[in-house]
C-alpha cells in the first residue's frame, strides 16, 4: 500500500483549516475562543446559523441540520455525497491543499474510503456514549477532573453502560467490528470493549479517530468485574481502542494508536503544553491552552517522529507531567524534553507545586484549586531546559 492509503487523508486535512476553507465563500466572524459563525443563506435571520469550531475542525449548519468535517463541507458545497463521491472529494481537497495524488491506486482509494467509514462509526459511537452520560456521571467527571459540562458536551465525553447494548443501534455491523470497539472471542458473540467506562474520544480533523477509556469499580461507573477487564486482580485503569494484530485480525488497519491527543489545539499556535493524562490534557484545553498528550508519562517510539514534527513548528514547548513522590512524571518530562532539545526545540519543564503530605498532584487536581492565571505564572517562570537538562537527567 502506498502512502496515500496510509496517511494522505490526514496529511490533506492537516493542510486545510476548516475555518479558512469555509471562509473562502462564507463571511465568518469569531464568537468566542475557537468558535466562528456565519450563514449559508442571506435569508438567515441571525446571520449566525453556521457554527465553525477551529479547535475540533467541525462545522454545524443549524439551518439545514448539515455538519461534519472539511470533507463533509466540500460535499455540501458542491452538491456531492460524502460517501458515494468520496474519491472526487478527496481529489478536490488534495488539489486545494497542494498535495498530489497521482500515485493513488484503486487499492489506495478503497483504503481511504474504509478509513472514512471506520472513523464515521467511531464518531457515531462517541455520540451514543455521550448520550449515556447521566447527571451523576457528569458530577463524577466534574469533581474528579474539573472538566465542566460545556467541555463534556463539546468533546462528547461519554459512558459505555456496563450491561452492553450501547452500540446495538449501529446498523453497519461489519464496519463496527472493524472499528476496534468490539472484542471478538473464538466462541459466542462479540463483547463491547469499553463496557462500564468513561470514554474519551480523540478528535482529529473533525472526526473521532481513537478512544481511551477510564474504569472504576465504584458507583456511578461500575466497570464489570470480569477477567478481560482486569490485569490479574486489579482493574486496568485505562484501556485504548483495539488495534489489528494476530489476536484481532478483524480490526481495520486504519485504527492507529499514533494519534496524539490535542493535535488540533496547536494549529496556528506558538507554544503548547505537553502533559501525560487525557483528562489533564482536556483541562488545559478547557482553559484555552494548546496541549499534546501521550496519555502516559512518555511518548511511545512510534509517536516520537510526529511529536518532533509538531514541536519544531512551535516557539516553546512546556512539559507539565504529574508531580509525584516516586518521581516518575518528572523523569518522563525530562526524557521527553531531552529528546526535543536535541531537535532544536525550546523546552521548559513545569513542576506543579505538590501540597505538603500529598504524594501526587496532576494538572486536573491543580486546576481544582488554582485558576488558569496561576498556571500561566508557572509557565512564565520556567527557564529553558537547555541549560541544565543533562545534569537533571543524571540525578
Amino acid at each position: 500500500m502506498t502512502s496515500t492509503g496510509r496517511y494522505k487523508i490526514d496529511e490533506i486535512k492537516n493542510r486545510l483549516d476548516i475555518v479558512d476553507v469555509i471562509g473562502r465563500d462564507i463571511s465568518l466572524h469569531q464568537e468566542s475562543a475557537g468558535i466562528y459563525a456565519g450563514a449559508t443563506s442571506s435569508a438567515s435571520i441571525s446571520g449566525a446559523s453556521l457554527k465553525v469550531n477551529s479547535r475540533m475542525q467541525l462545522y454545524n449548519n443549524l439551518a439545514t441540520g448539515d455538519g461534519g468535517d472539511v470533507f463533509n463541507w466540500m460535499a455540501y458545497e458542491n452538491g456531492l455525497d460524502c460517501r458515494d463521491d468520496f474519491p472526487l472529494i478527496l481529489r478536490m481537497a488534495a488539489e486545494m491543499a497542494g498535495i498530489p495524488l497521482e500515485e493513488a491506486t484503486p487499492e489506495d482509494i478503497t483504503k481511504a474510503e474504509e478509513k472514512q467509514c471506520v472513523q464515521g462509526i467511531l464518531t457515531k459511537a462517541a455520540t451514543i456514549y455521550h448520550g449515556n452520560v447521566t447527571p451523576e456521571i457528569r458530577e463524577y467527571i466534574n469533581k474528579k477532573w474539573s472538566i465542566n459540562d460545556e467541555t463534556i458536551d463539546m468533546l462528547k465525553i461519554g459512558y459505555a453502560k456496563p450491561n452492553g447494548g450501547n452500540l446495538s443501534s449501529v446498523s453497519e455491523r461489519d464496519t463496527l467490528l472493524m472499528s476496534g470497539l468490539l472484542l471478538k472471542f473464538s466462541t459466542g458473540s462479540p463483547k463491547e470493549f469499553f463496557s462500564g467506562r468513561i470514554v474519551f474520544p480523540y478528535w482529529k480533523n473533525g472526526k473521532v479517530v481513537y478512544f481511551a477509556a477510564r474504569g472504576d469499580f465504584n458507583y456511578p461507573i461500575n466497570t464489570p468485574n470480569v477477567a478481560y477487564e482486569k490485569n490479574g486482580e486489579s482493574l486496568i485503569k485505562y484501556k485504548k481502542l483495539l488495534r489489528r494484530n494476530e489476536k484481532h485480525p478483524y480490526v481495520s488497519e486504519c485504527i492507529d494508536n499514533g494519534y496524539i491527543w490535542g493535535e488540533d489545539t496547536v494549529r496556528g499556535q506558538s507554544h503548547c503544553v505537553i502533559t501525560e493524562g487525557v483528562a489533564d490534557a482536556i483541562v488545559l484545553m478547557q482553559n484555552g491552552i494548546p496541549v499534546l498528550s501521550p496519555v502516559t508519562t512518555t511518548f511511545a517510539k512510534h509517536d516520537i517522529e510526529k511529536l518532533v514534527h509538531i514541536a519544531k513548528r512551535l516557539k516553546t514547548v512546556y512539559i507539565a507531567n504529574d508531580n509525584e513522590k516516586s518521581g516518575a512524571g518528572e523523569d518522563g518530562a525530562l526524557r521527553t524534553g531531552a529528546l526535543l532539545i536535541k531537535e532544536g526545540v525550546d523546552v521548559r519543564i513545569i513542576k506543579l507545586p505538590r501540597p505538603a503530605g500529598q504524594d501526587k498532584i496532576d494538572i486536573a487536581e491543580y486546576f481544582i484549586n488554582n485558576p488558569v492565571k496561576e498556571f500561566k505564572v508557572l509557565m512564565d517562570g520556567r527557564v529553558p531546559l537547555q541549560k541544565n537538562y543533562e545534569r537533571d537527567l543524571l540525578k
